[in-house]
């Protein structure tokens, strides 16, 4: 089976080979070592009208090139994959902000965003299948008999439990005597809400000084790492070295990081976004938060007093992402040769 995996090439990520995100990257490597071959088009025009700009370039591709499916992500690449497929079957993956709008410092959507929802929305009788990665997002979808929820899988070998002495070492930095809260978002986002984070810090600062969660590690010490924009290669190691990994965002799909930071047994306190609540169920030493500073402080207090790693790696073996790519083989199989 070949696969055309169609997909922005716009992403300022840090690892970003080809402008692709590396989860999407990712998934496309994990069907490979699954059987499948996978290609990849990227789309490198910003707006609408880059995006369009592409679909003669994909029709001469396609022309030139034989697959069995085309997996769009995100809602503009749908829209580029239908309109230069031909008779090929589309399967477009929506990962949230296509769906629902990106987010101000208010948590509400802008008002261009409105017309890419919108899109998104006619997009969805277009494709023969529509894969959301998380049951909120389950709600945006119209024709759901043609949906399926399939979260993006974690590489359990990249991402698993080490010594936090050795996840220092491996950063180059020296090991941090003190407790040590994570935030992996882009603090100048909106969208990511790191004012909620900032104003639980100065809540504890203020609070909390004269207690401990052990002898070593008062409560009242703590070390903020936001290391954004960071190496991939090198998240694994954060999150090992971190008591725990902190998000606040407004809005979510079907965070990475936080499932990164199960796999690592790192705790997680985070703001009930996307699959949030079902990816740390009930794991001991994680917690969701709303967006009050005050609860957002007493909850990353619990994580740190709970001091030591969680069972978090063994609550999501069920999302390796080879269990994840057998899941799209199975859909691609089904419209294979339509």
């Amino acid at each position: 089976m070949k696969v055309l995996f169609v997909c922005s090439g716009n992403s300022p990520h840090i690892d970003a080979e080809g402008g692709i995100v590396p989860f999407i990257r990712r998934q496309g490597e994990s069907l490979q070592a699954n059987g499948v071959a996978v290609d990849f088009f990227s789309i490198s025009g910003k707006g609408l009208k880059g995006y369009l700009n592409h679909v003669p370039l994909l029709k001469k591709h396609l022309k030139e090139n034989k697959y069995d499916v085309i997996h769009a992500h995100y809602g503009l690449c749908g829209w580029v994959a239908v309109l230069a497929a031909r008779r090929l079957p589309v399967v477009v993956s929506f990962m949230g902000d296509d769906l629902y709008g990106d987010a101000d410092a208010r948590g509400k959507p802008y008002l261009k965003d409105y017309i890419f929802i919108a899109m998104g929305r006619l997009l969805q009788y277009f494709v023969d299948h529509i894969i959301v990665k998380s049951p909120n997002l389950a709600r945006w979808i119209g024709p759901k008999k043609k949906m399926d929820i399939i979260p993006n899988g974690v590489d359990f070998e990249n991402f698993q439990p080490m010594d936090r002495s050795e996840a220092f070492a491996a950063l180059g930095i020296p090991e941090i005597d003190a407790n040590v809260v994570l935030f992996l978002g882009e603090k100048e986002n909106p969208r990511k809400n790191f004012p909620l984070l900032e104003q639980a810090l100065k809540i504890i600062k203020e609070s909390h000084t004269s207690h401990t969660s052990h002898p070593s590690h008062p409560i009242g010490d703590i070390t903020l790492l936001q290391p954004f924009p960071v190496q991939g290669r090198r998240i694994p190691y954060y999150l090992n070295a971190a008591d725990v990994m902190v998000m606040t965002s407004y809005k979510e799909g079907s965070p990475n990081v936080v499932k990164e930071a199960m796999a690592c047994n790192c705790p997680v306190v985070s703001t009930e976004v996307g699959d949030v609540r079902d990816v740390i169920g009930n794991t001991a030493g994680c917690s969701l938060i709303g967006f009050d500073p005050q609860d957002a402080a007493e909850k990353i207090l619990a994580a740190l007093s709970y001091g030591k790693r969680t069972n978090g790696r063994k609550d999501i073996a069920h999302l390796d992402q080879n269990q994840i790519a057998q899941k799209l083989i199975k859909i691609y199989n089904t419209l294979k040769g339509r």
